[in-house]
């Protein structure tokens, strides 16, 4: 959903070098571990919070 109309993975890789605080995309296994401690005992007391994986984007 990041790619530009036209662009190609290797450009957006490139843009978001000084787009984004940590300079790359998140990648799937990433949001899969949040994912998965979501669904684990661990987050067994997490209610009602927003999880942003978004490389920073939005910070």
């Amino acid at each position: 959903m990041s790619l530009r109309p036209g662009e190609t993975e290797a450009d957006r890789a490139e843009r978001v070098k000084t787009e984004n605080p940590l300079g790359r995309v998140a990648e799937a296994e990433e949001v899969a571990a949040a994912v998965l401690y979501l669904a684990s005992p661990a987050a067994g007391a997490v209610v009602g919070t927003d999880l942003v994986i978004d490389s920073g984007s939005s910070a």
